[in-house]
């Protein structure tokens, strides 16, 4: 909760090939096609020369909401490659909150006055970013907050997030 990311531990896979010696690359290619963000970082889980030696060890990472293909590629010392996969998907599932909620209010409109214009937009937050807001009435009909009608007036605040998870107050 709070967050727009999850972390995922695993075993990176052990390099076992009949020539005895070779590299392993870890390539993480992440997409998220409701902000249009991709990227690929590709790093080096076993060197040739035996420097870098993580093969079989346990493994933390951090990754995004959307979908994140792992890839492990292995190359023994003629060349030969094989690969490996797996896919991290991170949904945000978490709706917009309203720290404060929404406060019913009573105005007094001056002589002459036959609408009220709400002021304010009520604090809202999101874990991972807010997309669009409306007002509407108990119908669910847009409603315009600067010319309520005088009388008792139900206003409800709707919110969306970019992944379209919704929250209201009235």
């Amino acid at each position: 909760p709070g967050l727009c990311s999850a972390e995922y531990t695993w075993n990176h896979p052990v390099f076992n090939d009949n020539c005895c010696e070779g590299k392993m690359d870890v390539t993480y290619i992440f997409e998220n096609s409701d902000t249009s963000i991709t990227t690929i970082l590709t790093e080096t889980i076993l060197s040739a020369n035996g420097v870098i030696d993580l093969d079989g060890t346990e493994f933390t990472r951090i990754f995004d909401v959307g979908k994140t293909t792992v890839i492990y590629t292995l190359t023994d010392q003629y060349g030969n490659e094989s690969e490996c996969s797996f896919m991290v998907t991170v949904l945000d599932t978490e709706a917009p909150t309203f720290p404060f909620g929404c406060q019913d209010i009573s105005v007094t409109l001056l002589p002459g006055e036959c609408f009220y214009s709400y002021p304010n937009v009520p604090r809202h937050v999101d874990n991972c970013g807010l997309a669009s807001y409306e007002f509407c009435n108990s119908n669910g009909v847009a409603l315009d907050v600067s010319q309520l009608p005088i009388g008792n007036n139900i206003v409800i605040f709707k919110v969306t997030d970019i992944y379209g998870n919704v929250a209201s107050c009235s």
